[in-house]
């Protein structure tokens, strides 16, 4: 059993269920709560004045149950939904890495990850980013001017692989954002192909008539949202060998584009 009052005095959710007189006093039920006991169990933490940790990993968590909890200003100073939000802009929007582990983590958290804004603001930092720090990088990258095979996979930019954690849909997102904030079109193309090669590479290991393997629907919409974003393209040199992979899986998979 929880004391109510510092639930009370820092969650508005909490405080009409109280307040409302429709509700039992003594057991108070909340639903679809968003990360689960554990993270509700950081919450009340929080509430009753013991100190809890923030970080790249649980900040999306305690971003959206703050959020359930109506965690405000209005009942609280620095509350919970204020100390996120401080953290995500002063430790998360400026790192490529740290968004993408909290984008990651916003896929357990629809649709209120979506509501709270964090999923388009971590797609744009991870998008800004990656264009300044290839504007940063400008002179290096004349260097790389020339090179082939082994040699010109090192002149890419380290986030290419990195990418191939995201899901397709926020995967797409983000190729998208790249594109307006002007990252350059070699960049994004390594990384479909790197996405391509990792997402899809247990498929390749299969037989192509292998009749009791039944080609998944996740699968086609990752072919089919990568040839998308491969047409959209300027692409000036992509190995046929990759090219011919993904004819080869679209046809498997009865992709339509």
């Amino acid at each position: 059993m929880l004391q109510k009052l510092p639930l009370v005095s820092k969650c508005g959710k909490i405080r009409k269920m109280v307040d409302s007189s429709a509700c039992d006093l003594s057991r108070l039920e909340l639903y679809n709560v968003p990360g689960g006991s554990m993270v509700f169990e950081l919450a009340v933490k929080f509430c009753y004045g013991m100190g809890i940790e923030i970080s790249t990993s649980n900040v999306a968590n305690l971003r959206c149950i703050a959020e359930y909890l109506e965690m405000k200003e209005d009942y609280w100073e620095q509350n919970l939904i204020a100390r996120t939000e401080a953290y995500l802009k002063e430790r998360v929007f400026h790192s490529i890495e740290n968004s993408l582990e909290v984008l990651c983590a916003c896929s357990s958290l629809l649709p209120i990850a979506e509501e709270v804004d964090i999923i388009n603001r971590c797609i744009d930092a991870v998008a800004v980013n990656a264009s300044k720090e290839q504007l940063a990088s400008g002179l290096a990258r004349l260097e790389c001017e020339g090179k082939s095979g082994k040699q010109e996979w090192e002149c890419q930019d380290w986030w290419v692989e990195v990418l191939s954690m995201l899901s397709i849909n926020f995967y797409q997102r983000v190729i998208a954002a790249m594109k307006k904030t002007g990252v350059r079109s070699d960049s994004i193309v390594a990384s479909l192909i790197h996405y391509a090669q990792s997402s899809l590479k247990d498929m390749k290991k299969r037989p192509a008539l292998d009749s009791d393997f039944t080609l998944g629907d996740e699968q086609r919409v990752v072919v089919e949202t990568l040839v998308y974003l491969l047409s959209t393209e300027k692409i000036t040199s992509v190995p046929l060998t990759f090219l011919f992979g993904m004819l080869r899986m679209a046809i498997e998979l009865n992709a339509s584009f």
